[in-house]
């Protein structure tokens, strides 16, 4: 059974990245993304959307 939780972070922008979770992917300098991985929740207000999981973020 997939186990679940709520939501995490609040951004602008719809954070569909990092399975629906709210986090951003990190780039490297030059704007391209070099590897995908969670960086850190989105800035500002707004509702993030999170698709997974009924709205919750897949834990493992």
């Amino acid at each position: 059974m997939v186990n679940c939780y709520g939501c995490r972070g609040m951004g602008t922008t719809l954070c569909g990245t990092c399975d629906g979770s709210g986090y951003t992917v990190r780039t490297s300098k030059d704007g391209t993304v070099s590897k995908i991985s969670c960086s850190g929740p989105c800035g500002g207000s707004g509702k993030v959307t999170c698709p997974k999981c009924g709205g919750r973020r897949w834990i493992s």
